[in-house]
């Protein structure tokens, strides 16, 4: 499926008057995956920015949260045990970055 079109006009959300961009692409598979950094926010930011990319979207798609884990856990801590919605179907770490945290994303029936 060609996201571009879809997604062209959704790749920011603003928050507390920043903005806030993230970035997408295409997995091999040709499913969606959105990508968020999420380093210099507060964790009330990051939850809203989570939140808010789960609702934008209604079909299956993969969440790629860079929280990091150099300087501290606030964030990787809230995304594994605060972040709780029906559509999430899989959470798990990158196993190649400990500061890296994927959410597969169910579409909306």
């Amino acid at each position: 499926m060609d996201y571009r079109n879809l997604i062209i006009m959704n790749t920011s959300i603003a928050v507390n008057g920043r903005r806030y961009f993230f970035n997408y692409s295409e997995d091999d598979n040709g499913y969606l995956v959105v990508e968020a950094d999420l380093h210099g926010m507060t964790k009330n930011e990051a939850k809203f920015i989570v939140n808010r990319i789960m609702s934008m979207y209604s079909f299956e798609f993969t969440l790629v949260l860079i929280h990091g884990y150099n300087n501290g856990t606030i964030l990787k801590d809230m995304i594994q045990y605060e972040i709780n919605n029906k559509r999430i179907s899989i959470k798990y770490r990158y196993k190649h970055n400990e500061g890296v945290t994927l959410l597969s994303i169910k579409s909306i029936d």
